[in-house]
C-alpha cells in the first residue's frame, strides 16, 4: 500500500509537470541500482562464524526545470537487505510492504536570486561540504544521509559561501528539537591552493528537568576549523584542523560538561608514475579522546555527520565501534595504481591507537588494518568493486575483545542510468 502511494505521488508530479510541457520545460529521469554482498567476521573471537549478507539500494529520480532558474527534484529510494521480508508471508516471498521505501530527496532550487549569483535550495536533500569529513552524504551506507534543510549559496569566481539550516529531529508542535546550522566557505588562491572553512552549531533544544543545570539545553556545540589543501607537479598535500566548544550532558545524572575537543589531520600524496597513475600517500590523523567522562570536561571530538567510510580504514571500526570515547591516532600509508584503463588497485595500511589511555586498561595500541580494493569501470553506466580487509588486534583489543584476526570482504555492482 505504501509503495502504491509513493508511486502515485511520483506520477502525480509527472502529470503536473505535463501541464507546463507546452511551454518547453526541461525534464529528465535518472536512477541507480546498487547491490553489495559482504562477508564479515569482526568479532575477534577465535573460530567464530562469519556473517554473509546482501544489500540492495534502488533509486529513481525526476528532475524538472519549469523555467530558467527554477529546478525541482524528486528521488525515491528503496533500501533493503536480502531476506528482510516478513517470513510469515509465504516465507517472505509474498511480502510487498516495502518498509524501506521513501522519498530520499524532494527539494526545489531557485537560482540567480536578485539578479546575483545566489541560489536557494529548500527541502529534503543531500548535504556535502568539502571533503565530507564533517558533513557528507555517507554514500557507502545502504540508505545514505539526507537533511531536511535550507541552503543559501553564493559563488563568484574563486570564492563560494553556503549558509544552511537543518532540523534534524523534533515535531512542529514542540520547541524541543535537534538542529544544525552553519557556514561553509571555499576560497581558491592562485589556482593551486584551496581553503575550506567551517563554522557549525548543532544544538538540542530539549531542556534539563532537574539538578544544577535545570532549564538549560541538553547540547550546544560549536565546531570551527579549516581544511587547506593544494599541490604542484607530482606533490599534493592537505592540512585539517577543527576545534569544538560548548556544553553537553554526558550522562543524565551528571552536570553539563564543557566541550573542549579537537581534530587534526595531515596527509601528503606523491605521484610516482603518470602513465599508470601510481601514487603513494602518507597521513596522520588525531581525534581527541576523553579518559574521564565524569570530570565536567568533554574532550572526545564528535565527527558530526561526516562520510566516515574510508577515512579511518575500510572496516569502519572508527570512529564508533572501538573505544570511541578515548579518541584515535591513525598512521596510514596507501598505494594506488591503474592496472589498465578500466582497472584500479588500491592498498592501504593503518596503525591505530587511542588518543588517551583507557580508564581500566593502561595501553593505547588498538591494532593494524590492511585493506585491498579493486575497482573496474566496465562502462559509463556500470562499475564493479571488490575488496578484502584484515584487522590485527593490538594489546588493547586483545585484552578486551579477543585475539583473533578480524576479516571482512565485499563485492559491489553499481548500475546508473
Amino acid at each position: 500500500m505504501r509503495m502504491k502511494k509513493m508511486l502515485g505521488c511520483l506520477w502525480l508530479a509527472i502529470a503536473l509537470s505535463n501541464a507546463a510541457w507546452s511551454q518547453s520545460p526541461v525534464y529528465s529521469f535518472n536512477g541507480q541500482i546498487r547491490y553489495r554482498s559482504e562477508v564479515e567476521d569482526r568479532s575477534f573471537i577465535p573460530r567464530s562464524r562469519p556473517n554473509h549478507y546482501h544489500l540492495l539500494r534502488s533509486r529513481f529520480g525526476l528532475q524538472v526545470r519549469p523555467e530558467p532558474g527554477i529546478q525541482v527534484f524528486l528521488q525515491m529510494q528503496d533500501s533493503r537487505p536480502f531476506g528482510g521480508e516478513n517470513a510469515s508471508l509465504a516465507r517472505g516471498t509474498m511480502d510487498a510492504g516495502a518498509d524501506a521505501l521513501d522519498f530520499h530527496q524532494a527539494y526545489f532550487v531557485m537560482g540567480h536570486l536578485l539578479s546575483a549569483p545566489l541560489q536557494l535550495k529548500i527541502g529534503r536533500q543531500e548535504l556535502r561540504f568539502g571533503n565530507e569529513r564533517l558533513i557528507g552524504v555517507n554514500n557507502w551506507s545502504n540508505t545514505g544521509r539526507v537533511f531536511d534543510a535550507g541552503v543559501l549559496s553564493y559563488s563568484h569566481r574563486g570564492a563560494s559561501l553556503d549558509l544552511f539550516y537543518s532540523r534534524l529531529s523534533g515535531g512542529q508542535n514542540s520547541a524541543n528539537a535537534d538542529n544544525l546550522l552553519g557556514v561553509f566557505s571555499t576560497l581558491r588562491l592562485n589556482g593551486a591552493l584551496i581553503c575550506d572553512g567551517y563554522l557549525l552549531h548543532d544544538y538540542d533544544a530539549k531542556r534539563i528537568t532537574s539538578g544544577v543545570d535545570l532549564g538549560k539545553p541538553l547540547l550546544r556545540r560549536f565546531t570551527v576549523g579549516l581544511h587547506v589543501h593544494g599541490g604542484k607537479s607530482r606533490l599534493h598535500w592537505a592540512l585539517e584542523g577543527y576545534r569544538q566548544t560548548g556544553a553537553l550532558q554526558v550522562q543524565k545524572e551528571l552536570p553539563l560538561a564543557d566541550i573542549c575537543s579537537a581534530f587534526l589531520c595531515a596527509d601528503v600524496r606523491l605521484a610516482l608514475a603518470a602513465k599508470s597513475a601510481t601514487a603513494l600517500s602518507l597521513s596522520l590523523c588525531r581525534i581527541s579522546g576523553d579518559s574521564d567522562p565524569s570530570d565536567r570536561a568533554a574532550r572526545s571530538f564528535d565527527l558530526l555527520f561526516g562520510s566516515k567510510h574510508g577515512f579511518y580504514g575500510l572496516m569502519d571500526y572508527y570512529p564508533d565501534r572501538l573505544f570511541a570515547a578515548q579518541g584515535l591516532r591513525d598512521y596510514a600509508v596507501s598505494l594506488t595504481t591503474h592496472c589498465s584503463d578500466r582497472l584500479q588497485l588500491a592498498v592501504q595500511a593503518h596503525a591505530f591507537s587511542t588518543d588517551v589511555l583507557h580508564p581500566s586498561i593502561a595501553v593505547k595500541a588498538i591494532g593494524e588494518e590492511l585493506d585491498v580494493t579493486l575497482t573496474c569501470i566496465h562502462s559509463k553506466n556500470l562499475s564493479l568493486e571488490a575488496g578484502c580487509c584484515a584487522f590485527f588486534p593490538g594489546a588493547l583489543v586483545r585484552s578486551s575483545h579477543g585475539s583473533a584476526v578480524s576479516t571482512w570482504g565485499f563485492v559491489m555492482t553499481t548500475v546508473t542510468f
